[in-house]
């Protein structure tokens, strides 16, 4: 008889201690770690420097574990995304995750669209958003929206801040998101309205609403007043639109990507002045050409060129408008 030798394996039921282990999560939450990885393996996150997108989610799904959540919210957390930047569908989702985690994840997508259907725009697709944030029933979901927001609004930040300190040196950085800068902090405003007081003492929310407050100063008081322009800028599109466009559609936003993009550029090209961080003041005359120079792009969505009759009236009071800022 041949002798063998064998590695002794510890026992996983009873650990030196003498006391029964007790699994703190299953093999779903396995499952879905590998699951998120496969599906995110060729995404990198935006702004950052080729961080692989699978960063994110475990740093959501700690966020989770650590504010005290539960396993299902753990693995909406590694897989928030996964309907809206994977061809994952939600009834795959279900049958490999169960109903609740798989619900948790439906609240983070904002944009799931049928195929062969397109997105809707930025706006109106966000405030769609922050109703359903309101309405949704089971208020446990909540904390996987807050750990999302959590860590993409401290790492934009901190993004920010290392392309510098003045709203000329961040407005290229700002340009990677839909919204701008406006429209970034405006976004995250309407998610802590929309959570309120539904997730209680937890320190998540807290430290969200503190890195709000943080977002608002980064281009304090330039980035409230650019928040003002921007309906000053939606006021005149009412006045002077080709396709009569009512204010209501307006106020949803349908061009409210427009105006963020032309706001960006007026401060960047320091057609609007800034503050100390603008650099050399222009001269009227100068201002006034910069205006149409970076106005050119806006006015062939909007009005279809300045030559129509709406785009000759909107030039002139656009203009008026951004020099006198």
């Amino acid at each position: 008889m041949t002798e063998t030798t064998s590695t002794e394996v510890p026992s996983t039921e009873v650990p030196s201690t003498g006391k029964p282990r007790v699994a703190q999560y299953s093999e779903r939450y396995d499952a879905a770690l590998v699951f998120a990885a496969q599906q995110h393996r060729y995404q990198a996150r935006k702004g950052a420097k080729g961080i692989p997108y699978i960063y994110h989610l475990l740093a959501v799904s700690a966020l989770v574990w650590e504010d005290g959540g539960d396993e299902d919210q753990a693995i909406a957390a590694l897989l928030h995304d996964v309907l809206e930047d994977t061809p994952t569908q939600p009834d795959e989702l279900q049958r490999r995750f169960g109903k609740r985690a798989t619900s948790f994840v439906q609240l983070c997508t904002d944009a799931n669209p049928a195929e062969g259907e397109a997105k809707q725009p930025w706006r109106p697709r966000k405030e769609a958003h922050f109703l359903h944030l309101i309405q949704f029933e089971d208020k446990a979901g909540l904390r996987v929206t807050c750990a999302d927001k959590v860590h993409n609004i401290e790492a934009q930040i901190a993004d920010a801040l290392a392309a510098g300190t003045t709203t000329i040196e961040q407005g290229p950085f700002w340009a990677n998101f839909k919204g701008g800068f406006a429209g970034t902090l405006w976004y995250y405003r309407n998610i802590c309205d929309a959570l309120g007081n539904e997730l209680g003492d937890s320190q998540l929310f807290a430290r969200l609403k503190v890195r709000v407050g943080e977002l608002a100063q980064l281009w304090k008081p330039e980035g409230e007043q650019q928040l003002a322009l921007q309906q000053q800028l939606l006021a005149v599109l009412v006045e002077h639109n080709p396709v009569g466009v009512s204010q209501g559609h307006l106020d949803r936003g349908y061009y409210q990507l427009d105006a963020d993009e032309l706001l960006r550029r007026l401060i960047c090209a320091e057609v609007i002045n800034s503050g100390p961080s603008a650099g050399t003041a222009k001269s009227q005359a100068e201002k006034v050409a910069a205006a149409e120079a970076v106005l050119d792009v806006f006015a062939k969505k909007v009005y279809g060129g300045w030559n129509s009759e709406a785009g000759i009236a909107a030039k002139q009071t656009i203009c008026d408008l951004a020099v006198s800022q």
